[in-house]
């Protein structure tokens, strides 16, 4: 009885004792078969009870039900830090990182759809002859039959059938024919006369490697059918394959032996007849570019080759030759080539003097290419009689490619190109040749064929009047977006006969092709291409990549567990997600979600919210139930959040004028009298009422006589307040967009997933930028940096040419001059190294060695601050260099990190632990003192909360196992210390983006997502202050009651005003971690900067003082402004998805506060 009480519940995955990472030894019981989110704030263990405990211990016991011969291919999979785990179904991971950094992974074959095509298209496709262009097919004997009776010329003729066979160089001719004529023929074709085998040797004088044998001679008459298909039998079994049929002329008395006429050839195998080439029989591996049949011989199915990029070479044209036009012969040893060319040039007459963009084009190529027939091996044409050009120096390079200091040299001017072989289709010359035509070909040309019937005109004529519908190849499907490759497949399984078939293998393969295809679309992927390689894909893409395998694979059963699949997704395309979702839930699995989107959450069966803080202080179980019970609960930040009852707090918005043509501007201040009507920051429904606003809006304009400019999107230039303005912005799928960005001002940059944002601002904005900042030269990248456009874009390019970009004008910016520098804080991951912590990564580490190499025991001991670095000899422990453990290897197990004995985890030598930094008076006040005691236990920190209270002293491995917090309140009783003080104003930073908790040597392998990102905001943040004159806060000031109204830089208003754009900067983040975040952005624009946001949080769209919403869909359907203006603005706007969000978001949060 007892042994029934205790066994686990039906359909519950129940966990008892979770203690992985920071997580409190909690309990927790969850439904299987449900949608289930996990949330909180960032750092509060989410990930520890997703991934490194529930996926960790479902693979766990899925691998240990393998044979022991197949579980030592895997590694030791360790039980997580569980008491116990019940009723887990095996569990599959699917994480933003993407492992595969080659680009033979690509969208079609991670998704498998790449395995699929390639065993369909030998059964789809028509393969064409490269030299004439028409089909190659295996012509049976009844297929000969059939092509023979449509000529009408032939019908009802007397026809020869014949086959060629060739002669051995070890018979005679007469030998040769002796043994034809045991076979049983009796006439052979001569010169286009039919003569007997016994006549040939006398009419056969030349030398002859083949003879044509006539199998049969009759007439073309339905009677004579199977006798006509015997003998193209035979004729196929003795010709290799191949056969011909003669029509026979009429004989008349004036030509008793008339010539036959050209043969009609056919061929039973891939086998031109007509141009006698042959082709081999396809397979699946001739259509794979990761296969050595099927790929490219020239790029090996990669579709790009690597070689000296000239444009690097030459960066910049206008300078003159002898100013150092090519960068190699700038210094060194290629200035001896700078002067080999002073030479040629004088001899020649090419000036030097002026500007390489000014010299006539055969100049330029001259000086690339070098004098025509140069020859380094031929001493008449080779220097110094001959010019090699910047070419002939970097083959001359190349020779010395041995020597690693040359190696180093060719990398900085190397780069990817498309390959010249396929052009980056990837597939070999003969994969290309097979072909499908567009299934409504066959209509349109049959209703051509119809419409001009009894007209003077020929189908050809008529056929080139009408634009073609070109035959796709397998690389031209894998080009196409993923919604026009469905929309091709549909109509393909509409059309072939053979895909109707139920049960049949064809159907099945194009049916999970269609699928998959499908999948992709629903979860907003359909601006990818399937050959877009993966490793370009953003952490978002990624994911949903991968949820749409496992959609694919229709697994039942099965644990879910996914990170952030949301992340870059526009609230129009969360919807999509969110019924993939429940799709997978539906099947039969368990789908687990670590998620911050208030959409997903309110979809989910049940919400488990982790906290109550970050860090050490997170890890308890504060809430577990439904959305409903989560709306009301006390004590959950997540619920207070999605109830309203807590909000992240917009400011009052910042006036924008913009002038627009002949319009006068218009400010947002000038809507002051409606504020209360139209506050749509304060999320009431009854607050917005965007009618109001718009009418408002238009009613001002219309009495001044101006027109709406925000719809249109045409802004001027010449903008009143400073604005930057980026004209003829027309990349990848930008329809000629002119954008204007206020200075000054948050503004934030939004529209669907795949409408051109990322294109806007990387590929069009930050160029020019740049350019026209003059900024320094940036650090040479790597070629495996330096992708095709296509491939850095999260935008598919469009396939189709549009007419509005052929008249394209080249990019333009105006406004530049109101900036001093821009700064891309992007997704890039930070590091793997454990020897990184964000004392080092935020700068802080070097001033805090300053302070420690100041104290009078170090000067008497002759420390000087790379002393104080574990990375550093002198300093660091000497058994375990400075890392704080050992590794221990095990030969059948695992391998064992454990503290070092030595140092015990803290990393230096005794010596150096011994110089300590003693403060004076007490550190820190009883409430924090309070505060910190909740935080931490013994076992979780080395240095104790009793030590902050009694002991004033601190070595370097006490201050790097101290939190921000911690470290700022001890480095505020040394006001006098200049190193100190530098040190604290760059740890504040970290506390202002609300990692306040993060100790400060904690490695950064171990941040979360959100962390991470936040690190690599504050890093950027403090390097702009330390640029803009910082002068750090009253020491008096508390650092964990940081006070709002207090600024991240204390600069002067018109002090190296910044652009800080910011790619997704909300990653990983809750709502109360997004309402810091939205705080520094608001107080990085009151320093006199402005801030430029690429985001689809609604939170921060309704903090920002001006939009930019790109669309109206993605890919080719995108590229478009939208609307720019202000939130109000934007979610009056009908034809935004933005403003639909905004609306919608109102309504839910209105029906959430009611009841809760």
């Amino acid at each position: 009885m007892s042994k029934k009480q205790h066994s686990p519940p039906a359909n519950v995955l129940r966990l008892r004792g979770v203690r992985h990472n920071n997580l409190k030894g909690f309990d927790l019981d969850l439904p299987l078969g449900k949608l289930i989110v996990v949330t909180g704030l960032s750092g509060s263990g989410k990930s520890s009870l997703a991934f490194d405990t529930l996926y960790a211990e479902g693979q766990r016991r899925y691998i240990e039900t393998f044979s022991p011969y197949a579980r030592q291919f895997f590694d030791r999979m360790d039980k997580p830090a569980v008491d116990s785990i019940e009723g887990i179904p095996p569990a599959i991971a699917i994480e933003q990182r993407n492992a595969v950094r080659t680009t033979r992974s690509t969208v079609g074959t991670m998704t498998e759809i790449c395995d699929h095509l390639k065993v369909l298209w030998p059964h789809l496709a028509t393969l064409h002859c490269r030299k004439c262009g028409k089909p190659v097919e295996k012509e049976s004997p009844q297929r000969v039959w059939e092509r023979v009776n449509s000529e009408s010329r032939i019908q009802n003729s007397e026809v020869l059938v014949t086959f060629d066979l060739a002669l051995s160089e070890k018979l005679s001719l007469k030998d040769s024919l002796e043994l034809i004529a045991k076979q049983g023929y009796q006439r052979l074709l001569v010169d286009g006369e039919v003569v007997r085998i016994a006549d040939a040797p006398s009419l056969i004088t030349n030398h002859l490697s083949l003879i044509t044998v006539v199998q049969d001679r009759l007439r073309l008459a339905p009677e004579s059918r199977s006798r006509f298909i015997e003998a193209c039998e035979q004729a196929y079994h003795f010709g290799k394959g191949r056969l011909a049929i003669r029509l026979l002329p009429e004989r008349s008395p004036a030509s008793p032996r008339p010539q036959t006429p050209d043969p009609i050839p056919f061929s039973s195998r891939f086998h031109c007849a007509a141009c006698d080439l042959d082709y081999r029989e396809p397979s699946p591996a001739l259509f794979s570019f990761n296969h050595p049949v099927g790929a490219c011989p020239a790029c090996k199915g990669f579709g790009r080759v690597i070689g000296v990029d000239y444009d690097l070479a030459i960066p910049d044209r206008t300078l003159a030759l002898k100013e150092g036009a090519v960068k190699p012969w700038r210094t060194g040893t290629g200035a001896e080539s700078l002067a080999d060319l002073a030479k040629f040039c004088k001899k020649l007459g090419v000036p030097m003097d002026v500007p390489f963009r000014d010299l006539n084009e055969a100049h330029q190529r001259w000086v690339i290419d070098g004098d025509p027939g140069y020859d380094s091996n031929d001493p008449a044409n080779s220097w110094p009689k001959k010019w090699y050009g910047v070419k002939g120096y970097f083959r001359w390079l190349e020779s010395k490619s041995y020597k690693m200091h040359v190696r180093v040299l060719l990398s900085r001017y190397r780069s990817y190109t498309r390959c010249p072989a396929c052009e980056g289709k990837r597939l070999q010359p003969e994969s290309l040749l097979y072909r499908v035509a567009f299934p409504r070909r066959a209509e349109r040309q049959k209703a051509i064929s119809e419409s001009v019937s009894g007209s003077q005109f020929s189908v050809r004529e008529s056929c080139s009047a009408v634009s073609p519908i070109p035959d796709y190849s397998l690389s031209d499907l894998y080009s196409l977006p993923v919604d026009r490759a469905l929309h091709f497949v549909e109509q393909l399984a509409t059309h072939k006969s053979a895909l109707r078939t139920p049960h049949s293998g064809l159907a099945h393969a194009v049916e999970e092709v269609r699928s998959r295809l499908a999948f992709l679309a629903e979860v907003g992927l359909g601006y990818l291409t399937l050959d877009r390689p993966t490793r370009t894909l953003s952490g978002g893409e990624t994911e949903r990549v991968n949820l749409t395998t496992c959609l694919g694979t229709r697994l039942v059963n099965t644990l879910y567990v996914l990170d952030e699949p949301s992340v870059g997704l526009h609230p129009r395309d969360t919807a999509r997600l969110v019924a993939i979702f429940q799709r997978l839930r539906d099947l039969g699995n368990t789908v687990l979600v670590v998620e911050h989107e208030a959409a997903v959450m309110r979809a989910a069966d049940q919400i488990v919210d982790l906290g109550p803080g970050h860090g050490e202080t997170g890890g308890e179980l504060v809430f577990q139930g439904t959305l409903s019970e989560l709306l009301k609960h006390p004590v959950s930040l997540t619920g207070a959040y999605l109830s309203g009852r807590k909000l992240v707090e917009a400011r009052e918005r910042r006036p924008v004028f913009l002038e627009c043509g002949d319009s006068s501007p218009l400010s947002v201040g000038d809507l002051s009298p409606l504020k209360s009507s139209i506050a749509l920051n304060k999320r009431s429904a009854s607050s917005l009422r965007q009618p109001d606003v718009a009418e408002a809006t238009r009613a001002k304009r219309t009495a001044d006589g101006d027109k709406s400019p925000t719809e249109s999107g045409e802004n001027s230039p010449h903008s009143k307040a400073p604005a930057l303005v980026l004209t003829g912005a027309c990349a990848h799928n930008l329809k000629n967009l002119t954008v204007s960005i206020p200075m000054g001002r948050f503004v934030c940059l939004t529209g669907v997933s795949g409408s051109g944002k990322s294109t806007l601002v990387r590929d069009c904005l930050l160029p020019a930028l740049q350019a026209k900042l003059q900024s320094a030269t940036q650090p040479i990248a790597k070629a495996s940096d330096r992708l095709d456009a296509s491939d850095q874009s999260d935008d598919a390019p469009s396939e189709t040419p549009d007419p509005r970009r052929e008249t394209q004008s080249p990019i333009r910016l105006f406004g530049a001059e109101h900036l001093s520098r821009a700064i891309l804080v992007d997704q890039s991951p930070l590091g793997k190294t454990p020897r990184s912590n964000p004392a080092v990564y935020i700068g802080a580490f070097d001033h805090l060695r300053d302070l420690f190499a100041a104290t009078e025991l170090a000067k008497q001991r002759g420390l000087n601050a790379s002393a104080f670095s574990f990375n550093s000899s002198v300093g660091q422990c000497d058994r375990c260099r400075g890392a704080g453990f050992e590794k221990i290897e095990m030969q059948f197990l695992s391998d064992v990190f454990i503290k070092c004995p030595a140092c015990e985890g803290r990393r230096y030598r005794e010596h150096i632990l011994e110089v300590k930094v003693v403060t004076a008076g007490k550190v820190i006040s009883d409430e924090v003192i309070s505060k910190q005691s909740r935080k931490r236990t013994s076992s979780q920190s080395l240095l104790s909360t009793q030590s902050l209270i009694t002991n004033h002293s601190w070595s370097i491995a006490d201050l790097l196992t101290a939190s921000v917090d911690e470290s700022l309140a001890f480095l505020a009783a040394m006001p006098d210390s200049k190193p100190a003080q530098r040190a604290a104003a760059a740890l504040r930073v970290l506390q202002e983006v609300g990692l306040g908790y993060l100790r400060l040597g904690q490695p950064i392998n171990t941040l979360s997502g959100g962390e991470s990102q936040r690190l690599k905001l504050a890093a950027h943040l403090a390097e702009a202050q330390s640029r803009t004159g910082f002068q750090p806060v009253s020491p008096s000031t508390v650092p964990a009651q940081s006070d709002d109204d207090r600024t991240i830089m204390e600069d002067r208003q018109d002090a190296c005003p910044t652009l800080f754009v910011f790619d997704e900067p909300t990653t990983g983040l809750h709502f109360d971690d997004v309402r810091v975040l939205v705080g520094v952005f608001q107080r990085l624009v009151d320093a006199g900067h402005t801030v430029l946001v690429i985001e689809h949080n609604l939170d921060v769209i309704r903090a920002a003082d001006w939009l930019i919403d790109l669309g109206p869909e993605a890919g080719d359907a995108g590229g478009e402004l939208v609307i720019a203006g202000t939130p109000e603005q934007v979610a009056a706007c009908e034809r935004s998805h933005t403003g639909a969000a905004l609306r919608g978001d109102m309504k839910t949060t209105s029906t959430q506060e009611a009841t809760a």
